[in-house]
């Protein structure tokens, strides 16, 4: 693997430097709090207006924005050659974590601390920092593991749902435990337990949450009150009175509201205080590995594979199995994998083992609907999805993967629809580009052009490293007849996908099945770029 040609290093003084030593630092100090807000940042990415309220948080929204514009060339300029490793789009600023190394503490104990001598005068700015040298950074820096020792990973949550006097309220709140531990468990592989006794073993286990769901009516509507609660440490982690509207509403309103409970208590299951154990960094490691990746760099998912292989256990083996063949899967999409073949061979034999430990998993089907897909075998596909929608209906990847299956069989109308179902059912999980861009690639095989550029416009804005919706930005803007738009999204693919050119796009296997090969044949003959 190539290494970053520039090290942000936030051990000590932040410094910029590229392989050689040489000083790319910005002399301004906010240039260099911009560098360590988004180098703290999982994927280095944050929003231009998040940047300026931790740093101008007492200016004008307008003096705010030029504040930042003003620390954003200072910053380029002392980039110099690698400008390009500073993204800014789409209300977005990044680093590209394939042109940039980042360096943490690994404790808060003893030695450097994190970004030493930055002295902004900026409230929002110095609670920011506050919270990265207790803890914030150290815990993101903590090793996935130590190959050769043992680990118990046995992060535990505790589910206790509420309907207080009425029978249909306590109906309610036991399915969303229901969906909300089904969830928790795909997404996590934490060991979950409805309303469990007092006297249940779980309260030995490594690391343990409780979490109260209440439901209750006020003046018609259902609210849904959510606490989580750290029991080793007696305090509140996290609470939807401040984060999440209290209305049950939607189509179907208990799985989004679900996935988003789900999504707050696995960030606390990685997120461990400073004094956490081996034991618990471990548990947090594997937590994170199980999660649905918040980007789709190449390193990440790496990590994330050698971590659930290295750090399986009983109650999720298959689930471990299941995810690391669709984590192969996306290393080939984005075109990252070092040997397509090997990598796919690897994850169909992940699959089968997966299906072969746990017959009823979704997630295991799913995902081998994925590869039979990869085969060119749409009707097994098909079929493999729909068992896995028979086995959980509520289960995104399950009705994701029948949503393409179907678009390759021609059926667009009821593609499109299951696309946006699937995108529904994954409210508040991660990386919400992954289901933008299943809408758009659905609307395509319904003939559905605008609706399809809209889609990938949206999955580009939520994830700019993403690669599968610049493609289809690409074709998309060209039969739109905006060459420029085209020229662009062009010019971003040749910059973030090695050995990218025009001519691949009418190769067979690139990733792109959904456009007309003819419309990319004339893109790649009108030589845009």
């Amino acid at each position: 693997m190539v290494p970053a040609p520039l090290i942000l290093d936030l051990v000590g003084p932040v410094s910029l430097h590229d392989r050689n030593g040489y000083n790319l630092t910005p002399r301004l100090m906010r240039s260099r709090a911009v560098l360590a807000l988004l180098g703290a940042t999982e994927g280095y990415r944050r929003s231009r207006s998040w940047i300026q309220d931790k740093l101008w948080s007492d200016k004008t929204k307008p003096e705010g924005s030029a504040a930042l514009r003003y620390a954003l060339w200072d910053l380029r300029r002392s980039l110099g050659d690698h400008r390009a490793a500073l993204i800014c789009e789409h209300g977005y600023i990044a680093l590209d974590p394939n042109s940039v190394q980042v360096r943490l503490p690994e404790t808060v104990l003893d030695g450097p601390v994190f970004a030493e001598g930055l002295d902004i005068d900026d409230a929002e700015f110095e609670v920011w920092l506050s919270e990265q040298r207790n803890g914030g950074a150290a815990a993101r820096a903590a090793p996935f593991l130590d190959e050769g020792r043992p680990y118990s990973l046995r992060s535990v949550v505790r589910i206790y749902p509420n309907g207080g006097d009425d029978d249909h309220l306590n109906g309610l709140a036991q399915t969303l435990a229901i969906r909300t531990a089904a969830r928790l468990t795909r997404t996590t592989g934490a060991l979950v337990r409805i309303d469990p006794d007092d006297d249940s073993d779980t309260a030995r286990f490594a690391t343990e949450l409780r979490v109260d769901l209440r439901l209750s009516r006020v003046r018609g509507r259902v609210l849904a009150q959510v606490s989580v609660a750290n029991t080793r440490r007696d305090e509140i982690i996290w609470t939807n009175d401040r984060d999440l509207p209290g209305g049950l509403v939607g189509q179907d309103p208990l799985n989004p509201f679900a996935n988003l409970t789900a999504e707050a208590i696995g960030r606390a299951l990685m997120q461990l205080p400073p004094d956490a154990s081996d034991v618990e960094h471990a548990s947090a490691a594997f937590c994170k590995a199980m999660s649905m990746p918040r980007s789709f760099d190449a390193c990440d998912l790496l990590d994330a594979i050698q971590t659930l292989g290295a750090l399986e256990i009983d109650e999720v083996a298959a689930r471990s199995a299941a995810r690391r063949a669709l984590y192969l899967g996306w290393l080939v999409i984005e075109r990252k994998a070092t040997c397509e073949k090997s990598a796919l061979e690897e994850a169909r034999a992940l699959s089968r083992r997966s299906i072969e430990l746990d017959p009823t998993l979704s997630e295991a089907f799913a995902v081998r609907s994925e590869l039979a897909d990869f085969d060119r075998n749409p009707a097994l596909a098909h079929d493999l999805a729909q068992y896995a929608v028979n086995i959980d209906p509520f289960d995104p990847l399950a009705v994701a993967a029948l949503s393409k299956a179907e678009a390759r069989l021609g059926d667009g109308q009821s593609a499109y629809k299951r696309a946006l179902f699937a995108q529904q059912l994954a409210v508040g999980l991660p990386n919400p580009a992954w289901w933008a861009t299943l809408c758009c690639t659905t609307a395509m095989s319904h003939g559905n052009t605008t609706l399809a550029l809209r889609h990938a416009e949206t999955a580009h804005e939520l994830a700019a490293g993403f690669l599968p919706p610049l493609r289809f930005l690409a074709a998309l803007r060209f039969m739109a007849d905006d060459l420029q738009g085209c020229r662009s999204a062009l010019s971003s693919l040749a910059a973030k996908e090695p050995g990218f050119s025009p001519d691949i796009l009418t190769e067979p296997e690139y990733p792109l099945r959904s456009i007309d090969v003819a419309i990319l044949r004339q893109l790649r003959q009108a030589k845009v770029v």
